[in-house]
């Protein structure tokens, strides 16, 4: 018949009279004209059109007229809501005279489908099982809400907490399901918070807030039909109504107030100050359906009928509701992706509003290490907000790894001056694998693996702390390398300690680390010198390294200053307890370093370090101890390399731990790879094959790129292509960026010839070739 009546075009579609009808100023002029005199509505002239004897429909009786072929007395004829009664003949004569000059003009939508909502069980049925018929619509199960499809169901702006339950093919709207509640099967719940509550199989719950601040609970059920009365055999919760009395004791003047009969109109909801004890009241009203509820209660309370409780509702309060609950949805939707490591990079269009942070911030309150620094690190990437929430996420990690760390640390209690003057010298360090793995947070979340050697420099010891008594009350402090000399009379002055540029950060560092000075809080540095027997000099110094050399030389410094400081007041310290107050040291300076550096450096050899997991780092030293033979040819073919460039490497790191906080896929893997690398390098070794530790070290300097782009530039390029012949393996020695490079020398090539190409290429630049040892 469609097609007969030409309805269907050539696509095979149907057009269709549903959608937006829009009226214009002048026809909604003249309609609400019959409503209003002198420009102002009157009650007694809506009362006329709008009541029982009327009934206009907005379809029947103010389209029709609109229609081209339409006419007066086919409009008296046309189907009524209500009756055919005097009045609506008057009335639609009136909406004719009104409005049948104006024409409709039709735009069709595609795609479109008419959608038909019609009963409780059909919307129930269109949003669950029906659902897959509009996925040409973009239809889905999950609409904002922070869980994934269950059971059939569907989820429409809702917050589902993990531990409730919902039964399968249910539809939640506009809706907050909290802990141990448990949602039956087949069930509606509309703009509700439901927690700790059991809602029975084939059940609506609809809460609304009332103009007079009370909140309802509307529950019935799916397969009731409000408008049935009594004698068209009416239900409630699919138990007849007059059974449901008969049960409790009710007559009709208990549940009704009008003739009409109806569920619609049946008082049976009670009002309550929170939704809470609105979804109570109502939930124990179903159990007077079988005679089990308090009949006394149900009667002496006040309560309001569907009908009522809908012409009630505060309607100005829906949609601050939906969107509260949606910024609540697109919080635990924040912390859910970080769960699940989606990179920060895809979520940088993800809706924060005001409210929702505040959500996200009052969560990672709650949470633990992990999920809090994501959680902050993210929002600086999402908000833009980075002084606040990246600054918020490297404090969190400086104090978690301070506060760890100083379990390991004993307290120095009655400390005193043993020693007249120490002198301490270490080694530098050269990292062959492994590097960034030692790092936190990574190494607390998954353990560290690194391969690494001491090396003498030009034939010494470059990394030197100096200590004495001296005569004056004060702490007299050195940076013998770079001439700085300051003189100490006030605690508050050691405790500022934060600044990467101070020239004494280290030495502050590690009187606080030590325990001689307190992190925080007020004390006299007067005092404490009394009580450990005067002043004294305390002074470091890197010999021939240039600063930022890629050598570990900070870190190293850091622990040539807690053993100086350990043999100066004559404390015993233990391997973990110096690895342990060095990274100290480095989240008090908030250079947030690893520990491979002060290990590769306080402990001479060739080590293969590692962690496990966990905030404390125990950290295992595996010396590995090639032959002879294998040992010389690597010290023959082994060379570092000047690349006459500096780099500071704390915003190189804040930069790198970034990348793996936020989930980068290239940083997770290099991350992963470089511990495997390390491993097998040290089988390499071990076993005498220089040649394949040498191709492991390449692959391990691809992985580095990956890591960090910024560990190269163009200088290091140019370095390793113009010496490329020459070499089998190459890689930097630190972050990178400047420093130093190492690299293995092919076999048969000589130190000589490697120096001599670099003065060719780079002249008098300062790459060069310098003098290393392995100690």
């Amino acid at each position: 018949q469609l097609h007969k009546k030409g309805a269907v075009n050539e696509n095979g579609n149907i057009n269709i009279d549903t959608g937006a009808v829009i009226f214009s100023s002048e026809m909604l002029t003249d309609l609400c004209s019959l409503i209003s005199e002198n420009g102002k509505p009157s009650k007694n002239l809506f009362d006329k059109y709008v009541n029982e004897d009327v009934r206009l429909s907005f379809y029947a009786d103010f389209l029709y007229p609109l229609a081209e072929k339409s006419s007066l007395e086919n409009f008296y004829n046309e189907a009524p809501e209500g009756s055919f009664t005097d009045e609506l003949h008057q009335a639609r004569t009136d909406v004719w005279n009104a409005i049948s000059k104006y024409s409709l003009k039709l735009l069709s939508l595609s795609p479109a489908k008419f959608v038909h909502f019609g009963t409780t069980k059909e919307l129930l049925q269109l949003m669950t099982e029906n659902l897959s018929t509009y996925k040409y619509l973009d239809w889905k199960h999950v609409i904002k809400s922070n869980v994934n499809n269950i059971k059939g169901c569907t989820f429409n702006n809702s917050f589902i907490q993990s531990n409730s339950e919902i039964g399968e093919n249910s539809y939640i709207e506009d809706s907050y399901i909290m802990s141990g509640t448990k949602v039956g099967k087949s069930c509606i719940i509309s703009t509700s918070t439901l927690e700790n509550v059991t809602i029975p199989d084939n059940t609506a719950v609809h809460c609304l807030k009332l103009n007079d601040g009370h909140f309802i609970c509307r529950v019935y059920g799916i397969m009731d039909s409000p408008k049935d009365t009594l004698e068209k055999n009416g239900k409630y919760m699919g138990v007849l109504i007059e059974d449901f009395m008969k049960a409790n004791n009710l007559t009709v003047n208990d549940l009704w107030e009008t003739d009409d009969h109806s569920l619609w109109n049946a008082k049976l909801f009670t009002p309550k100050a929170t939704i809470s004890e609105a979804v109570k009241s109502s939930l124990d009203l179903t159990k007077l359906i079988y005679g089990k509820g308090n009949t006394d209660t149900f009667k002496n309370s006040e309560r309001l009928s569907l009908c009522k409780s809908f012409n009630s509702a505060n309607v100005t309060q829906i949609l601050p509701w939906a969107n509260k609950l949606e910024d609540r949805i697109n919080a635990q939707k924040f912390m859910n992706e970080i769960d699940n490591s989606v990179p920060v990079k895809q979520m940088k269009n993800f809706k924060i509003t005001e409210k929702c942070e505040k959500f996200i911030l009052r969560e990672l309150a709650e949470s633990d290490f992990s999920k809090k620094i994501r959680g902050y690190y993210y929002l600086a990437q999402i908000t833009k907000k980075n002084e606040e929430y990246e600054d918020k996420c490297f404090k969190i990690i400086e104090d978690s790894i301070f506060t760890s760390c100083s379990e390991l640390i004993k307290e120095r209690s009655n400390l005193k001056i043993s020693e007249n003057e120490v002198e301490v010298h270490l080694p530098a360090r050269v990292n062959f694998g492994g590097g960034w793995s030692d790092t936190p947070p990574y190494c607390n979340e998954h353990g560290g693996t690194v391969l690494n050697a001491a090396i003498k420099l030009n034939g010494e010891l470059p990394i030197v702390v100096k200590m004495h008594r001296i005569d004056k009350k004060v702490i007299a402090l050195a940076s013998t390398d770079s001439g700085a000399y300051g003189e100490f009379d006030n605690a508050k002055d050691i405790q500022a300690c934060h600044n990467p540029y101070d020239s004494f950060a280290l030495h502050k560092a590690a009187l606080i680390a030590f325990g001689l000075i307190p992190r925080v809080g007020e004390c006299d540095l007067g005092e404490i010198l009394d009580s450990i027997g005067g002043g004294f000099y305390f002074s470091t110094e890197v010999l021939n390294i240039p600063r930022g050399s890629g050598l570990g030389t900070s870190s190293i410094l850091a622990g040539a200053s807690i053993k100086a400081l350990s043999e100066f007041f004559a404390t015993k310290m233990t391997d973990d307890e110096l690895y342990s107050t060095v990274l100290v040291m480095e989240q008090i300076m908030s250079t947030g370093g690893g520990w491979q550096d002060q290990v590769g450096g306080l402990t001479n050899g060739m080590k293969f370090i590692t962690t496990a997991d966990g905030m404390v780092q125990k950290i295992s030293v595996d010396y590995v101890n090639p032959d002879d033979n294998t040992l010389a040819e690597l010290q023959e073919r082994f060379c570092i390399i000047y690349t006459g460039q500096r780099r500071l490497a704390r915003n190189l790191l804040h930069d790198v731990v970034g990348k793996y906080l936020g989930a980068r896929e290239k940083s997770l893997t290099a991350l992963s790879e470089i511990q495997k690398k390390a491993v097998l390098m040290k089988f390499e070794l071990e076993r005498g094959n220089i040649d394949e530790f040498a191709k492991l070290m390449n692959e391990h300097w691809e992985l580095s790129k990956m890591l960090d782009s910024g560990c190269t530039n163009t200088c290091i390029d140019q370095i390793f292509s113009s010496i490329e012949d020459l070499i089998s393996g190459k890689m930097i020695c630190g972050a990178g960026g400047g420093g130093f490079l190492q690299v293995i020398l092919k076999k048969g090539t000589t130190k000589k010839e490697l120096r001599q190409r670099l003065k060719t290429v780079f002249q008098d630049s300062g790459v060069d070739v310098w003098d290393c040892e392995f100690v």
